[in-house]
């Protein structure tokens, strides 16, 4: 199989957390040579006073001056940027730069751009966000999530995540359908081992088992009127790694008692497994059970450590009706 070329986009500000999502590529795609990113600098707007017309000779300078210095700035920033990039491992014409005043919130500016441009997800590094609770609070789902629906985000959390085993949310919609389809595509030659996850509370233990040869346990649980409702997302998403190149041996299902809460279940669960990639399938929050789901994307994004959590909107990826054309 041709090695595929991943394309991404990565808000920089000169903090040295902006560029720990450098550390994460790194560890994914060993040869870092097919990736591509697109690095970008939101400034903000000059203050109000140098926005009006009529200026005398003295504020028009100081102005010319604030502005010259602030250009200096952001090219600092995305100097340091492109050669920390370039020193990751990166070629240099694989780079892009994009710099523009700040109008409107810088998640809004990257999910915009991100959404005209040729990238498959936009990185975010939780610590360079501030406050996390701020982040979430106020609003009914994160700013990112709200603004980006064209494009997936890589939500990444610490320094050290393992990107050895993944997990893939599954539910009887098409939006894990979406999720499967991305990872599928952006894990494809990485070697990582996938599970697909499913919380169910009627039941009261784990089962684990490989996807080419299902267990006794998980073909009895998919002979439950819960299981048979995910079965035929299980196939799809079966055929789908296939399709990618994903080896089947590396591919399991695991069922998870919720308890209750499954934010919980599955945040455990993947400390437990070392998982360190989530990825969930995020769609609009229709009814109690679309609002249940996005409760589960914010709590596992609020307290995940250690983790890079992927979230895939609606209108991104493989569909249900994909498998019947």
């Amino acid at each position: 199989m041709p090695q595929l070329v991943r394309r991404f986009l990565l808000t920089v500000d000169g903090s040295p957390e902006c560029l720990f999502p450098l550390r994460f590529l790194a560890m994914l795609y060993h040869d870092l040579k097919q990736v591509h990113i697109l690095l970008c600098c939101f400034y903000s707007p000059l203050a109000p006073v140098y926005q009006e017309r009529d200026l005398s000779s003295s504020m028009v300078e100081q102005r010319e001056e604030r502005i010259e210095a602030r250009q200096d700035v952001v090219q600092g920033i995305l100097d340091k940027a492109r050669q920390a990039v370039i020193d990751a491992g990166m070629d240099a014409e694989n780079i892009r730069l994009h710099t523009q005043e700040r109008s409107v919130s810088v998640a809004q500016h990257a999910c915009s751009l991100a959404g005209i441009s040729r990238v498959d997800c936009v990185l975010v590094q939780k610590t360079t966000m501030g406050n996390l609770h701020g982040f979430l609070g106020g609003n009914p789902i994160p700013t990112h999530l709200r603004h980006c629906l064209a494009k997936p985000v890589w939500f990444l959390e610490g320094g050290h995540i393992d990107t050895s085993r993944a997990a893939i949310g599954m539910y009887q919609e098409d939006a894990s359908l979406r999720a499967v389809s991305h990872a599928a595509s952006m894990l494809a030659g990485c070697n990582t081992l996938i599970d697909l996850i499913h919380c169910d509370p009627h039941i009261d233990w784990s089962i684990s088992s490989a996807i080419a040869e299902p267990s006794a346990p998980l073909l009895a649980w998919e002979e439950s009127p819960h299981g048979s409702a995910l079965v035929p997302y299980l196939r799809q998403a079966r055929q789908i790694l296939a399709e990618r190149g994903i080896p089947e041996k590396d591919v399991r299902v695991v069922v998870l008692p919720s308890r209750g809460d499954v934010a919980r279940s599955i945040r455990e669960y993947c400390h437990q497994a070392h998982v360190g990639i989530m990825v969930l399938g995020h769609s609009k929050p229709d009814g109690i059970w679309g609002f249940m789901k996005n409760s589960v994307t914010r709590a596992i994004l609020a307290e995940s450590r250690n983790l890079a959590v992927w979230v895939v909107q609606r209108g991104t990826g493989y569909t249900h009706e994909d498998s019947c054309c």
